[in-house]
């Protein structure tokens, strides 16, 4: 039996807290997750890899903006401190206090991709290829982008069977390119996948993924033509 835990959900922070940085896995991407209250810096990283903090350290100190993924203007980094425990403080203008966020020490891709609600000839296509009895209108989104078109749909009930959340169903999704001759599938999550801005310059926007794990996961994922995780956080308990 198929064992799928829930999406954790995000906690909304207080306007004033702060965010952890955690390194993300493609070099000059951070991500930063919910942390504890701290008016002191903007911005904490851990990063066990030296190489990238002593590269963070001297992009803030040669006066180089930060760009946050989803933001037109770039952050001003006023400081950047290294920790002993591996960490970088940073200092960023204007206050950055996004409690979900990837970062990056250059410029985001131009955005290119767009996202709309389906046709009934789209839905005819998904309906088709979900193994559910009815897919709703409401629940499917297209997204055009790179000169294709990718549906995301209901696609069935998964049972879990789980010691900690305990047995029950959850809805997968699918993501599928419908713009060719033949439907593909390219993609599967436990609910609606969270479309999110292109990172890698492909022209097709990722996917945020936030499984169970015991404390915060978060993984920046792109779809296709295969799965590939662009940045991850992992703050574990």
């Amino acid at each position: 039996m198929t064992k799928l835990r829930p999406l954790l959900m995000i906690i909304l922070l207080n306007a004033f807290s702060p965010v952890r940085v955690f390194a993300a896995d493609l070099n000059g991407l951070y991500v930063t997750c919910p942390t504890e209250r701290n008016k002191e810096y903007s911005v904490f990283i851990y990063d066990s890899n030296s190489e990238r903090r002593r590269d963070l350290i001297s992009h803030c100190q040669s006066n180089l903006p930060i760009w946050a993924l989803g933001s037109t203007e770039p952050l001003a980094c006023d400081q950047a401190t290294e920790v002993v425990d591996g960490g970088v403080k940073l200092w960023l203008t204007p206050n950055f206090e996004k409690e979900l966020a990837l970062l990056s020490l250059k410029p985001f891709p131009k955005q290119s991709w767009s996202k709309r609600e389906a046709t009934d000839k789209e839905i005819q296509i998904i309906q088709r290829l979900s193994k559910l009895a009815s897919v709703s209108g409401s629940d499917v989104s297209v997204v055009q982008a790179d000169g294709r078109l990718f549906a995301s749909f209901p696609s069935k009930q998964i049972q879990r069977d789980d010691d900690d959340d305990g047995a029950g169903s959850e809805l997968l999704y699918a993501v599928a390119q419908i713009s060719g001759t033949e439907p593909l599938l390219v993609y599967e999550t436990v609910g609606p996948p969270d479309f999110i801005d292109d990172i890698d310059g492909d022209g097709i926007p990722e996917i945020a993924h936030r499984p169970y794990c015991d404390g915060y996961c978060v993984y920046f994922t792109a779809f296709f033509p295969k799965k590939r995780i662009l940045a991850s956080a992992n703050q574990h308990d």
